[in-house]
């Protein structure tokens, strides 16, 4: 399924979905997809997606519910290493920031309530 189709379709849901990708996945979708990314941001503020993650490996998945919307940014955890073929990348992990825009006055205040919640997979 392209991209494309995908978005049309969960655009025409009258639920919520959880897209789930994992490893390098995101970071290909960034450097060959960033309309589909932008497609999907829109999705998540209209509340017909939700952000969880997850890892196989250990059998855990991890759902986050904001009061706010936010602007993600996922970053990759990478480590070089030397092998017989050469140096090689390898994903270690993923940094998820979230990040709202905020000009506050003196003494004013903000809040947000984010709900994070586990389950094994």
């Amino acid at each position: 399924m392209t991209p494309a189709r995908l978005y049309d379709t969960i655009e025409r849901s009258n639920g919520c979905l959880s897209l789930h990708y994992t490893g390098s996945l995101p970071d290909w979708m960034e450097e060959t997809q960033p309309a589909f990314l932008q497609r999907i941001a829109l999705l998540v503020q209209r509340g017909q997606i939700e952000i969880m993650i997850g890892n196989n490996w250990i059998g855990q998945d991890l759902e986050f519910l904001l009061s706010e919307a936010a602007t993600l940014w996922r970053l990759s955890i990478e480590t070089i290493t030397g092998s017989e073929a050469g140096f090689e990348r390898n994903h270690q992990g993923s940094c998820l920031t979230l990040l709202w825009p905020l000009l506050l006055e003196a003494h004013q205040s903000w809040s947000i309530e984010i709900t994070c919640t586990g389950q094994s997979s």
